[in-house]
């Protein structure tokens, strides 16, 4: 085999022969071409946030690229969570929205459900031949607050009804808004909500104008209730403004008296205690209005039965005194004329001066500025009685002041009111009912006639202030009817107003009383129960 040679020539370059050039070149041009495929890489990202009128919808432009083959992307839109800490994936999100199938070019994703007024945290994806790629930056945005106004318009309550209803209105809401729930709640407390409180609602709406007005007929509680408006959206409840509610000119039940037969027993208040004594028993109870309880106290030491005693408070000690062994009126029947005086804070009973007028059954009694007043009532012969006396407690003594200027009478109802003291109705002759009604004033010891009691004459009520308002309920009246209404005397304008009648069965010899604006009324003849009254 002859190889071919080359040289240099005389000036020192190559001489390659034209044969190799040629192998050359024909060898480089038939070659084959290398085949270098382009590859995906692809990549997404968010554009920007359009946002309408709903503050739970928005849409977020996205855009992919680097994507060579048209429908190759899997999977896309966006995710999205509450914490900047934790980046929002596939698996960790409160929030997704799931496109399919395009290539490169724009998109949207429509998003729904957020709430109103928060701050978000999002970022693009898309799913590849089964990897995920996420956009390189979380991005943040903030959803609109919800430019609503919820307000209770107002709240009415039916006469001598427990139940009121509520008017309500939400407005500032925009049109195509998707509404969980919205209505009411109430509590005791000063903020109700719909987690820890009733509530009632109307469940899943959207609203066509900017405004909803309801009314919700709710029963309530004794104590003063405060009312809220609530709207659910997306998750999140909005409140208005809470509005407080008491029950006026109501009546409660509540635990009955306990013991025997409370027939004409006493009853007084002392502070924020109530406390029922005498009638067939010396049994003697405390009454808790904050926790509908009775605790039985000190046994009352004077001889029992013991009905219609009379009692009063004077700074913080109760005094009771007087009454008779049996209910009737009859003469020559045993009747008393002791005094005892209670002092809650030791639960002692200690005997004072017996009243001076003598044995007295169903006679009067009030107190004002620091002195006890006693009189009228019917004595041991079964003579009814108008003189009138006054109790000095430092002194333990008894002196007489002037006469009620009435027709002597028994079973009269009193009361005090500021200054003065409240004494009327009861019977005279035996068996005529009276409704004239009578002031005493201490400053001047004089009595000042009042408009008469309203319906026909009355006697065995029971009766208490509260305020400045005095209050007769219950008793027997002239055809010897037991009766269940309640009146309201105004010693300002003098004038009688008709409350809402007694729940409890008509009653005649129940006991009562008054802490703050409430009035106590219950057990009488052959009855136990126990009901509260809500004053205006």
């Amino acid at each position: 085999m002859k190889l071919l040679a080359s040289s240099y020539d005389s000036a020192g370059k190559w001489n390659i022969p034209i044969g190799i050039l040629c192998f050359i070149l024909v060898s480089v041009l038939s070659c084959e071409r290398w085949d270098l495929e382009l590859q995906n890489v692809p990549e997404i990202k968010s554009i920007q946030v359009i946002v309408g009128n709903n503050p739970t919808e928005l849409t977020i432009e996205g855009a992919i690229s680097g994507i060579l083959k048209e429908n190759f992307v899997e999977q896309y839109g966006h995710v999205w969570s509450l914490s900047q800490q934790l980046l929002p994936s596939l698996d960790d999100n409160i929030g997704k929205t799931v496109l399919q199938n395009s290539g490169n070019g724009n998109f949207r994703s429509e998003v729904n459900g957020l709430t109103p007024g928060l701050t978000y945290f999002y970022r693009a994806y898309l799913v590849i031949d089964n990897e995920v790629i996420y956009e390189n930056e979380v991005k943040q945005l903030n959803t609109q607050p919800l430019p609503v106004h919820l307000e209770i318009t107002s709240i009415v309550q039916p006469s001598g009804s427990q139940r009121a209803t509520v008017a309500a209105t939400i407005s500032g809401l925009p049109q195509g808004l998707p509404v969980s729930s919205y209505g009411l709640t109430w509590s005791s407390q000063i903020a109700p909500d719909i987690n820890n409180d009733p509530f009632e609602a109307e469940q899943g709406i959207i609203t066509a104008s900017s405004a909803i007005s309801f009314e919700k007929e709710i029963p309530l509680f004794l104590n003063k209730v405060y009312f809220r408006p609530y709207l659910t959206v997306a998750g999140k409840t909005f409140y208005g403004e809470a509005r407080s509610f008491q029950l006026e000119d109501v009546w409660f039940k509540r635990s009955d008296v306990p013991g025997n037969d409370k027939s004409g027993a006493f009853g007084f208040s002392i502070g924020t205690k109530g406390y029922v004594g005498g009638g067939e028993e010396p049994d003697f109870w405390e009454y808790d209005p904050d926790k509908d309880t009775w605790t039985r106290k000190a046994d009352f030491p004077g001889e029992t039965p013991r009905l219609g005693a009379v009692s009063f408070v004077i700074q913080g000690k109760a005094y009771v005194g007087t009454g008779s062994m049996l209910g009737c009126f009859c003469p020559y029947r045993t009747k008393y004329e002791d005094l005892w005086e209670y002092d809650p804070n030791e639960d002692t009973w200690t005997r004072k001066a017996d009243f001076p007028g003598g044995p007295r059954h169903h006679a009067a009694g009030f107190a004002i500025n620091g002195k006890g007043y006693l009189g009228t009532g019917v004595d041991f012969f079964g003579d009814a009685q108008n003189d009138f006396w006054e109790y000095d407690p430092p002194t333990d003594s008894w002196k007489e002041v002037a006469s009620f200027e009435g027709i002597a009478r028994y079973g009269a109802a009193t009361f005090t009111i500021g200054n003065k003291g409240y004494l009327g109705i009861g019977i005279i002759d035996g068996s005529i009912r009276r409704r004239d009604f009578w002031e005493y004033a201490p400053s001047d010891d004089s009595w000042t006639r009042k408009a008469n009691f309203v319906e026909q004459g009355r006697a065995c009520t029971v009766s208490f202030s509260i305020g400045d308002k005095g209050y007769i309920g219950t008793g027997c009246d002239n055809t010897s009817d037991r009766n269940n209404d309640l009146w309201e005397f105004d010693p300002t304008t003098n004038v009688w107003t008709k409350k809402t009648n007694f729940t409890g069965r008509a009653r005649q010899e129940a006991t009562g009383f008054s802490i703050g604006n409430r009035g106590y009324i219950g057990s009488g003849l052959g009855v136990t129960d126990f009901w509260v009254y809500l004053a205006e």
